[in-house]
């Protein structure tokens, strides 16, 4: 590639940094749920213990950290993770990574629904013995990394930005994330989960509004391909879980049973039905109006998906709490 292809947007505007052998890697956009390095609140504490025990549990040593412009104080603290003796691994940084966004998106809602990437690989030698790395030497590391190898467009805005809930999201999401590390069957239903509320989700103070109009119809055509793609994510959660749901009764009720699911227990806001009936209902439903571009489907509701996507919420948070030997929420 000639000068003549160089892209004048990605010249480097600080001296280089080198990577180095050695790395740790940072979580970007996810804000730990403190101000300080030793949170004044036991849910704050409970995010980072959680956090911590979570990446022992993987061989993953996880910490905070403050993140600061170079210039004046503040800050934030911010998850930061490495393997032993510093190792590069950045597809096991990344899978690390997608899963906490996997777990939070279960535990919280949607969130990171366009990223750049979910983790920045760090040189050791900026956090080893370091109480604080700046946002402008991370910058600079990337600046000088050869193209192909970097990991954001815009480094500056993504390193400095973040955001938090509350800490008991943080610290469910953390306990969940070794499941999903682990059980790639779950996490890909926790990954369908999330690329179904990205999109479409009701927040828990809208989904009565919704309710009060379950059989009204959407708008416009753009939100009616959104409820379709959220309905068919939603089920390939459940299959993920199930395999494809079984035309026989028993062997449906059986793999239900396997991975820790009630068949009869009763699920829905409005129409109340058994479990495997909702099931049933959902693959339905998938097939006549959402899972064929070639005649126009019958249009699903907001009510609808609102009553499947609960359906599938809970098939993936039994199943995880079936792996883990205990519920999720005390």
């Amino acid at each position: 590639m000639g000068k003549r292809f160089k892209n004048p947007s990605r010249e480097a505007k600080y001296p280089p940094i080198e990577d180095g052998d050695q790395v740790a890697y940072l979580l970007l956009s996810a804000r730990v749920p403190s101000n300080s390095l030793h949170p004044r609140s036991l849910a704050a504490l409970q995010a980072i213990e959680s956090a911590q025990e979570a990446g022992e549990s993987l061989g993953v040593k996880v910490w905070s950290m403050r993140l600061a412009w170079r210039q004046g104080g503040g800050g934030e603290y911010r998850y930061f993770f490495r393997f032993p003796g510093f190792a590069r691994d950045d597809k096991r940084a990344k899978e690390f990574g997608e899963c906490f966004f996997f777990a939070l998106s279960l535990t919280f809602g949607p969130c990171l629904e366009r990223i750049e990437a979910v983790v920045f690989r760090v040189p050791a030698d900026l956090v080893r013995g370091h109480r604080c790395v700046a946002i402008d030497s991370l910058a600079q590391v990337e600046e000088a990394r050869p193209y192909a190898d970097r990991t954001l467009e815009t480094p500056m805005v993504v390193l400095g930005s973040s955001f938090h809930t509350s800490a008991a999201y943080f610290d469910t999401a953390w306990k969940i994330t070794p499941v999903l590390v682990k059980d790639e069957r779950l996490r890909r239903a926790a990954r369908y989960l999330k690329a179904s509320k990205d999109a479409f989700h009701a927040w828990p103070g809208q989904v009565w509004d919704i309710m009060k109009s379950p059989t009204a119809k959407v708008q416009t055509e753009l939100e009616q391909t959104a409820l379709e793609n959220a309905l068919q994510n939603a089920f390939k959660a459940v299959e993920a879980v199930l395999g494809d749901p079984s035309k026989d009764d028993a062997k449906l009720r059986a793999r239900m049973e396997a991975v820790g699911l009630d068949p009869d227990e009763e699920v829905g806001y409005i129409d109340k039905a058994s479990l495997q009936t909702t099931i049933r209902r959902m693959s339905w439903t998938r097939d006549k109006k959402s899972a064929h571009g070639s005649t126009p489907p019958r249009p699903i509701t907001a009510g609808e998906l609102v009553e499947f996507q609960a359906c599938a919420q809970l098939v993936v948070l039994v199943a995880i709490e079936h792996v883990l030997g205990g519920p999720i929420y005390p």
